[in-house]
């Protein structure tokens, strides 16, 4: 069983509030729903798992196309999951959007997409990325993992580390209602990298309400550590939003891994 201490942080100078616009990019057709399994019950862990999960190929992979991916997940709106694999120029090689009917987003399936992707060196750095949307287009959740996309060769697969959850929010709860102009957020962080870690307020237009960025030392180990910081708001009425959490890895942009949740700001 893991124990946590905990570690000082150090948040980076912001004014009160700092408001960034947040923009979405639609969704395509979801496929064709193709094979899948329920995954076993796994009781209660120590320490939360992520919702969405790759277990293979691991970090650090070394892959041909087509890429065999085992992914252990809960889905998003509309009983989705957006699977990405990227390249080192942020372009997008593969983007797929697939839909498994009738089944519940709390129940957690397996499933086994396989990704064709061409290059045009003989090899580069990619990103497979895995993520759940709502009905708002916001982020529920992403995981991921640095690869090298080859063209020719033989593919060399790293085993995948334990799946955690990136991030353990424990204030606020979800369906949590804030009033004061302030949101405290507290909890544990597995961080991915020595990158900052983003906190922002997201209504259900896709705005940006509030964002703090924090700096959290990463452990040696992995181990998690305590986080706490402030986001500033101003609403004239009480409005939904999703507080995400997201952090960055290695020199590809965007989100590496993200988790949210569901409150009210009045």
């Amino acid at each position: 069983m893991e124990t946590t201490s905990p570690v000082s942080t150090q948040e980076t100078p912001q004014p009160l509030v700092t408001v960034l616009p947040t923009t979405f990019e639609l969704m395509p057709a979801p496929t064709e729903q193709p094979e899948f399994t329920y995954a076993a019950d796994e009781g209660q862990p120590v320490y939360p798992l992520s919702n969405l999960r790759i277990l293979s190929p691991g970090g650090g992979s070394r892959l041909t196309s087509p890429i065999k991916t085992d992914l252990s997940v809960k889905l998003g709106v509309n009983n989705t999951i957006q699977i990405e694999l990227s390249n080192s120029s942020s372009e997008l090689l593969v983007k797929r959007v697939i839909r498994y009917q009738n089944v519940s987003p709390d129940q957690r399936i397996l499933i086994h997409p396989v990704l064709d992707f061409e290059i045009t060196g003989e090899e580069e750095s990619g990103r497979l990325a895995v993520k759940t949307y709502d009905s708002f287009n916001r982020l529920i959740s992403m995981s991921s993992c640095e690869l090298t996309l080859l063209s020719e060769g033989k593919s060399e697969i790293s085993a995948a580390g334990v799946p955690y959850e990136p991030f353990l929010i424990t204030e606020p709860a979800p369906g949590s209602v804030i009033q004061g102009g302030v949101v405290t957020v507290s909890g544990y962080a597995r961080p991915v990298s020595q990158s900052t870690i983003v906190f922002e307020l997201v209504d259900e237009k896709g705005v940006g309400l509030a964002n703090r960025q924090l700096i959290v030392k990463r452990e040696s180990g992995g181990s998690p550590v305590v986080f706490s910081t402030t986001l500033p708001y101003q609403v004239f009425k009480a409005t939904p939003v999703k507080l995400i959490i997201r952090q960055s890895i290695g020199p590809l942009p965007g989100p590496a891994v993200a988790t949210s949740l569901l409150i009210t700001i009045q």
